[in-house]
């Protein structure tokens, strides 16, 4: 059973969760608050799984009731519940780097919030029920890989994946020899505000990416929130290409690297970072295919393991590797 607390200002939106969570018979409502003083209570007296949230509220805020609640239950996954707006990501980035585990946008419509279940429920089973599927194993940290021509590098990312993004693109060096670009699974809106973020705290260049642009090297760019998009060569050059194609996941990371491994062939580089399921395990093996090389992060140091797991399980992995020795290593190329 999964216990959980439910804490937010809106009666509207304590009611539209209690309603969405109570249906499910392996998730059980013990505690429910209206601010992050009640919250930061109820945790330390409950020790919940997961607790959802919210970030505006009176007497506490979730940012404040966030880091109290790190404190007293580090064991506790946390889901911030985000408004869609761009100052709504700006601090749900913030939480996130706080310490907060995952983060749902709230729509501003009592009906519309029914939508979020299936997605809201996957990330509460998900945080809270993880079991490892691979033994441990010594990890892979030595290639010396060759390149005819500029590499690019794909990464793709989903829950945990801002921080450990962050991370590897605040570490790179100026004038990296390489074409880089993100999938990182967020919704709209969210990607810009993250791309300026990092664009901040970054020696290289990091802009959302627009379709039909020329990538150039030393700079890294983020796919759209909500949109697919590949990379596809044009007149010598490479560029990015929006397309109508669904996927399970959006930005599809799958799509991302196969067609960098279509357009670069061996001078590719698939990463793989934290999170929930298995995208990107058919791009790191198409980037095989073709000659290409793949890292994976250290699942050890993961929020969520499974995208990083699924791809080693393809074989089609060179490396695995901790946050800092990606960056130490995309460096040395």
């Amino acid at each position: 059973m999964i216990n959980i607390v439910i804490v937010d200002d809106s009666s509207t939106v304590r009611a539209a969760l209690k309603k969405i969570l109570g249906d499910e018979k392996d998730i059980k409502i013990v505690g429910i608050a209206s601010n992050g003083a009640e919250a930061v209570e109820l945790v330390e007296k409950l020790r919940p799984d997961v607790i959802t949230l919210d970030i505006e509220m009176p007497v506490m805020n979730g940012l404040e009731a966030l880091e109290q609640i790190k404190r007293i239950s580090p064991g506790t996954k946390i889901i911030m519940l985000s408004s869609l707006t761009e100052e709504g990501a700006e601090i749900t980035f913030e939480a996130l780097k706080k310490g907060a585990d995952d983060f749902i946008t709230k729509p501003s419509s009592f009906m519309d919030l029914f939508r979020l279940k299936k997605d809201l429920v996957t990330k509460i089973r998900s945080l809270s029920s993880y079991k490892r599927e691979l033994e441990p194993k010594p990890l892979k940290t030595s290639i010396s890989p060759k390149f005819d021509d500029t590499p690019m590098i794909g990464i793709g990312a989903s829950t945990g994946g801002p921080q450990v993004v962050s991370e590897i693109l605040s570490g790179l060096n100026k004038n990296i020899n390489a074409f880089i670009v993100v999938a990182i699974h967020m919704p709209e809106g969210f990607t810009h505000t993250f791309a300026k973020r990092l664009n901040q705290s970054s020696q290289i260049t990091v802009k959302e990416g627009e379709s039909g642009e020329i990538l150039t090297e030393s700079v890294a760019y983020i796919i759209k929130g909500g949109k697919n998009m590949v990379v596809e060569n044009y007149n010598g050059k490479k560029i990015l290409k929006s397309i109508n194609k669904e996927s399970r996941f959006v930005p599809s990371i799958d799509l991302l690297l196969s067609s960098i491994a279509h357009t670069t062939k061996k001078n590719s580089i698939g990463v793989i970072l934290s999170g929930m399921g298995n995208d990107g395990s058919e791009g790191v093996v198409e980037i095989k295919k073709y000659g290409g090389y793949n890292i994976a992060q250290n699942p050890d140091n993961c929020v969520l393991p499974s995208m990083p797991e699924n791809a080693i399980k393809t074989g089609s992995v060179d490396l695995i590797l901790d946050p800092e020795k990606i960056t130490e290593f995309l460096n040395n190329l």
